[in-house]
């Protein structure tokens, strides 16, 4: 999940890299908006319960003094019901900031170059010399298909794309391969 603080305090940049990887700057637009709406929230659901202590004690003295506190009494139960009221609707505001945050993907770091394609990327540097071949090289997903490794047509029916299970194996209840 992204950071939320990195999101608040860095709002713009977060805006700017989402549109650099091709997604909409409307994926956070509602940020700020559920953001403060939280922070209120939270703020008067703060002042409700302090002022739910204060007079409880204050009933606690009144009572203790022989006194009448059922006006405080049916006080705080509206309060009660007000904070139990905002409790609820502060659980939806955080549940919607969760799944926004979800929805972000990785933001790249700002030295990444900005492109549509891997042909944008910039080589930095290079370590040895690439190998060179007389025959066209597979890719090891190929490779390990061809060799019976792996299994993604399974894996695609169970999981969905970008998944693979390793043949002749069963996931255990945690979607993972247990056996070969």
């Amino acid at each position: 999940m992204f950071d939320i603080k990195r999101l608040r305090n860095d709002f713009a940049k977060v805006e700017e890299a989402l549109r650099h990887r091709g997604k909409s700057a409307e994926l956070v637009a509602e940020f700020p908006a559920l953001d403060g709406k939280r922070r209120e929230l939270l703020q008067e659901t703060e002042q409700l319960k302090n002022r739910r202590n204060t007079v409880s004690q204050e009933v606690a003295k009144l009572k203790k003094a022989g006194g009448d506190a059922s006006s405080l009494i049916a006080e705080m139960r509206d309060v009660g019901d007000r904070i139990k009221a905002l409790d609820d609707e502060l659980r939806a505001v955080e549940s919607a900031i969760e799944q926004l945050m979800l929805a972000i993907p990785n933001v790249p770091h700002e030295s990444v170059p900005v492109g549509a394609s891997e042909e944008d990327n910039v080589e930095i540097r290079r370590v040895g010399e690439p190998r060179t071949f007389d025959f066209e090289p597979k890719a090891h997903w190929d490779l390990a298909q061809a060799l019976g490794l792996l299994d993604f047509e399974r894996a695609a029916k169970v999981t969905g794309s970008r998944f693979v299970f390793i043949a002749g194996s069963e996931p255990d209840w945690n979607g993972r391969s247990s056996t070969l």
